[in-house]
């Protein structure tokens, strides 16, 4: 009888070279892209928001309020500076994703079971 909160069996490589390949035709290979992107983008797109604040200066901080804006509006919005941080922290976020997937065989099935289970 198994119960809610039993480990997953993770295979433990000593390898890279010994993990298996799971994509081997080009279709599955570029569903595979596909994937891998739209995990990416979500992350790079999460990030952002955590980004965006960092350094911020407002109007109301510079005491410099333009006419017809909101006193919390940037002074000077930086987006070389916001979108470089973004990607260089979202993809460090990407590749421990993609290691522990790909190498360990971490996926949502490994998370323990946090809601009660009625089966």
């Amino acid at each position: 009888m198994s119960t809610a909160f039993e480990l997953a069996v993770i295979p433990a490589y000593k390898h890279a070279n010994e993990a298996p390949r799971r994509y081997t035709t080009g279709t599955n290979m570029f569903q595979a892209f596909l994937q891998g992107f739209a995990v990416y983008f979500i992350i790079w797109w999460i990030t952002l928001f955590a980004v965006l604040p960092i350094g911020l200066r407002t109007q109301a901080d510079d005491n410099d309020i333009v006419l017809g804006t909101v006193p919390s509006a940037p002074t000077r919005f930086r987006p070389v500076f916001v979108f470089s941080l973004t990607t260089l922290i979202s993809g460090a976020i990407y590749g421990i994703w993609y290691v522990g997937s790909t190498y360990f065989g971490l996926g949502f099935d490994a998370l323990p079971q946090i809601g009660p289970s009625f089966y």
